[in-house]
């Protein structure tokens, strides 16, 4: 896998990994570590944590760990069939997550080979207008559709949930805001009953006289 704006700097890469999952049959994906290439320093240590060795699912899941354009995996593992993309934002997550769940590891090799770019403008990074916000609805949408089939990682979905919830409950009022803002204390239940939640009444009235309005 290499996506348009990475690139890869081995030229033995691909050779090394075929190499791995050839002698070892069980291992359905590896990966190796990545330069990151950005403008913003905490970006750069997104894959300082990355040893060789295995990774399981909850270990790729809870962190971001594999640089998608280290990825070398076997399309036996993989029913393209049952794959669902309708509810995909991240398509590369839920690849891994579909080739190690349950209970499968990737292995992750002892070179780096390929650069990862990442900048402070990416719309992930700011909630700005109602492209954005969309997007972060359809990312919110995904990791509800991981809740639902991904029982066993749902400690790690519902935080991401809360992150992403949570940038949009804190984002200048938009007009269906106090959905989130309900769907938020339905996450964070000590909300209730507090000027979280008188906040989140008075939206929900502006937010009706806009519509009356209109």
């Amino acid at each position: 896998m290499c996506e348009g704006d990475d690139y890869w700097t081995d030229p033995y890469k691909l050779q090394k990994q075929v190499d791995f999952l050839e002698t070892h049959s069980a291992c359905p994906l590896c990966f190796h570590k990545a330069t990151v290439l950005s403008d913003n320093e905490q970006h750069k240590i997104i894959y300082s944590h990355l040893k060789e060795g295995y990774y399981s699912v909850k270990d790729i899941y809870s962190r971001w760990t594999i640089p998608t354009a280290s990825v070398v995996y076997r399309k036996d593992n993989l029913n393209l069939a049952t794959l669902n993309l309708k509810n995909i934002v991240f398509g590369d997550i839920y690849l891994f997550i579909r080739l190690l769940y349950p209970d499968k590891q990737a292995y992750c090799l002892n070179f780096n080979g390929s650069v990862y770019r990442k900048h402070a403008g990416g719309i992930l990074y700011q909630v700005d207008n109602q492209t954005s916000i969309e997007l972060y609805d359809r990312i919110i949408n995904q990791y509800k559709y991981f809740y639902k089939i991904y029982p066993d990682l749902r400690d790690i979905t519902k935080r991401e949930i809360k992150a992403y919830v949570k940038v949009l409950v804190e984002r200048p009022f938009f007009i269906s805001q106090w959905k989130y803002r309900v769907y938020y204390m339905r996450l964070r239940r000590r909300l209730i009953f507090t000027k979280f939640f008188i906040g989140t009444l008075k939206l929900m009235s502006k937010s009706l006289l806009l519509s009356i309005k209109k």
